[in-house]
C-alpha cells in the first residue's frame, strides 16, 4: 500500500456527511504534501430487510446529533419512506467505480452524500446513481458499465475486508500509512482544529523516518 492518508468512509454514514467540511479542509491543506486515498468501509452491508420504526428512530437521532454538531443539512422526509432497505453496498460500488476510473472519488462521495442526506434521493438505486454521475460531469454510459463490472464489486469487498482487518469499527476514519506502518489519526468525527495538528505531526514524523 502506498504512503499517504487513508480515508475510510461510507456514503450512508451520517457522521461521514458531517465530516465533509473537515475533510475538504484536510484535502486543501495536505493534498499537495501527501496523497489521500478513499476506501469504502461497508457500514451497512448484507441487509435485505426494510428499515423498521425502531431503526428509523435510531438513525434520526444520529442525524439530529450530527446536524447539531456540524451544521450539515438533513431532509427528514426520508423517514416517511416505506420499505426502504438501508444497505450501502450499491453506492459503495459506485464510489469504487469512480475510483477505478482514476476520477475524483472523494468529490463523488460528497455528491452521493448530498443527494441522500440533503435531497432525500435513493442512492441505493442504480438509475439514481447514474443520474448523479451525470450531474457531476461523468459519462453516464461509462459509469454504468463500470458500476456493473464484476471487478468493481470485488474491489469494494476488498475495501470492506481491509476495514475489518484494520479493526475499524466507526466512520469516518483517517489513517496515515508510511514506512510500512499504519497510524490511526481519527476514528469518528473531529473538527479540522483537532485533525490538522495530528496530520501535521504524522507527516513530519513520516518524513523524518525516511531520512
Amino acid at each position: 500500500m502506498e504512503t499517504g492518508l487513508l480515508y475510510f468512509a461510507d456514503p450512508m454514514c451520517s457522521w461521514c456527511w458531517g465530516f465533509v467540511p473537515t475533510m475538504k479542509q484536510v484535502r486543501e491543506r495536505f493534498d499537495a504534501e501527501t496523497p489521500i486515498r478513499l476506501f469504502v468501509g461497508g457500514l451497512a452491508t448484507g441487509i435485505d430487510k426494510p428499515l423498521g420504526n425502531n431503526g428509523k428512530k435510531e438513525i434520526e437521532s444520529h442525524w439530529r446529533e450530527v446536524a447539531h454538531l456540524t451544521g450539515q443539512p438533513f431532509d427528514h422526509e426520508f423517514f416517511e419512506r416505506e420499505n426502504f432497505i438501508y444497505n450501502s453496498e450499491m453506492p459503495s460500488y459506485a464510489i469504487v467505480a469512480v475510483r477505478n476510473a482514476n476520477l475524483n472519488a472523494g468529490y463523488f462521495l460528497e455528491a452521493l452524500q448530498r443527494a441522500f442526506y440533503e435531497h432525500n434521493k435513493d442512492i441505493t438505486d442504480v438509475a439514481t446513481l447514474v443520474e448523479i454521475a451525470g450531474n457531476v460531469g461523468l459519462d453516464k454510459d461509462s459509469f454504468a458499465q463500470q458500476l456493473a463490472a464484476p471487478e468493481t464489486k470485488l474491489d469494494a469487498e476488498k475495501d470492506f475486508e481491509l476495514t475489518k482487518k484494520l479493526g475499524l469499527q466507526g466512520f469516518p476514519a483517517l489513517l496515515g500509512m508510511a514506512n510500512n506502518k499504519i497510524e490511526l489519526l481519527t476514528m469518528g468525527y473531529e473538527s479540522i482544529d483537532v485533525i490538522a495538528p495530528k496530520v501535521e505531526a504524522w507527516i513530519q514524523q513520516s518524513q523524518t523516518t525516511k531520512q
